[in-house]
């Protein structure tokens, strides 16, 4: 009797121990890691913000477990003053790659065994400061080896940040036109220039990221910063659209950063989770614009309430 007590009790240790390992393989399987290219700037430090602070259904962490930000450089305090604590979600891992264009060649980034979504908010900061061929550098070719990597990585989605409107099909830059000069091109060939790079960005976007289920083209109109990072430009433009969205279309209503960078994560979530009745997610590549970025955290769980509208 005592043997048959014994054998029973050593099975029930045994089917515990079986339920403990299944039960941690889910939370394995369940954990979702995101890659964000661009966190210094001023959209993707949103975007890094909204990673922090999405939550999924019913939990207090946040919904992704990890987040690897990929720079060119070390990051400076504005990012890495928002690492939350040792030990608390999400797990941040830093990766740096002094040349954009050859980060789908990058061993470390090739070494993670899954990522879920990437997220590119990578652009020319200053373009009226750079020549043609350095503009077009920053946005299309980094955009597509961008692109490439997380093919390679096999997430579920990628998001990018362009610009409203223009011909859905962009002709090339000539191998002459993006001869280097370093000769700062002005205010003129960008303000007539940006629609022409983002539809090539976009082009270069779709045309590498084969295997990826969901590309989402987010295309803002006017994107409001907290910095005037173009002086008097900036400072008009933004004084301009109070007024200007409560008359044109949403369409083409102006954003901020972090309204922007909300939708952006937001979105993702929603993809991933299933959680979006949306018939957009239907669609291979998205594009979205003003209308499309307050559904989405109107559809959300977290980060509507503290988005700070014009």
């Amino acid at each position: 009797m005592f043997q048959i007590k014994r054998t029973a009790l050593t099975y029930c240790y045994l089917l515990l121990a079986t339920m403990t390992l299944s039960l941690s393989g889910i939370g394995r399987a369940d954990a979702k890691t995101a890659v964000l290219f661009g966190a210094t700037g001023a959209v993707g430090n949103d975007v890094f913000r909204a990673l922090l602070a999405n939550q999924s259904d019913g939990n207090s962490d946040p919904y992704f477990d990890k987040v690897i930000l990929v720079g060119r450089r070390a990051f400076p305090p504005k990012v890495t003053n928002l690492f939350p604590p040792s030990g608390s979600k999400p797990e941040i891992v830093t990766v740096e790659h002094a040349d954009l264009s050859t980060v789908h060649q990058n061993e470390a980034l090739l070494q993670v065994e899954h990522a879920d979504a990437c997220f590119n908010a990578v652009g020319a900061a200053y373009p009226h400061q750079s020549d043609l061929h350095d503009w077009h550098f920053v946005e299309v070719t980094v955009a597509k080896s961008i692109a490439q990597l997380c093919a390679q990585l096999q997430v579920s989605s990628l998001a990018v940040c362009t610009a409203i409107d223009g011909e859905p099909d962009s002709k090339p830059y000539s191998e002459e036109e993006l001869v280097p000069t370093k000769t700062p091109m002005g205010w003129w060939p960008v303000l007539t220039g940006t629609i022409r790079m983002m539809r090539l960005k976009e082009q270069a976007v779709i045309s590498s990221s084969e295997g990826i289920p969901k590309i989402r083209i987010f295309q803002p109109s006017n994107i409001v910063t907290e910095e005037l990072r173009y002086g008097f430009l900036d400072k008009y433009l933004f004084k301009m659209h109070r007024f200007l969205d409560k008359v044109i279309p949403k369409h083409y209503h102006s954003v901020t950063t972090q309204f922007l960078g909300t939708a952006m994560v937001q979105d993702a979530v929603q993809l991933l989770s299933g959680s979006s009745s949306s018939a957009t997610d239907k669609e291979r590549v998205a594009f979205l614009d003003y209308g499309d970025f307050e559904r989405i955290v109107g559809e959300g769980t977290a980060g509507g309430e503290n988005v700070t509208e014009l």
